[in-house]
């Protein structure tokens, strides 16, 4: 309980922290200015992806605070197909709830989870497969 609360405040940092930094940015003006939420933009996506994988690396791994905070990042950087299937399928399940906006009580957290955890149970197969 300890260890996930302590993760999770970790990764709630370094959230706000890219937003903060996205919003600051947005306020000026030029080239430096775009540049920087270009690669502030590329951080927030690569902190998703790894804020999706770190749910399912901490159940199914028994790792230190420093490798759960690690790993999920390092995967998100090395599958890029994996994080392709991640956001079609999640972009499928908004549009679906979009249009049944009854189906919201049941499948609003059930849903995403399943659809992150299956195709990161694919990808931890994977690394066993290549161990």
């Amino acid at each position: 309980f300890w260890k996930m609360n302590g993760i999770g405040s970790v990764y709630l940092f370094l959230g706000a922290l890219l937003v903060f930094d996205l919003y600051l940015v947005t306020q000026l003006k030029g080239i430096i200015a775009l540049i920087s939420t270009i690669v502030i933009i590329t951080c927030l996506v690569i902190y998703v992806f790894s804020f999706f994988y770190m749910f399912s690396y901490y159940v199914h791994f028994e790792q230190t605070v420093k490798q759960y905070l690690w790993q999920p990042f390092i995967i998100t950087l090395i599958s890029l197909k994996q994080n392709i299937l991640i956001g079609l399928g999640l972009t499928v399940i908004g549009f679906l709830l979009y249009q049944m906006p009854g189906l919201i009580p049941f499948a609003l957290g059930t849903l995403p989870a399943f659809w992150v955890m299956k195709v990161a149970l694919n990808r931890f197969r994977q690394f066993r497969v290549n161990e």
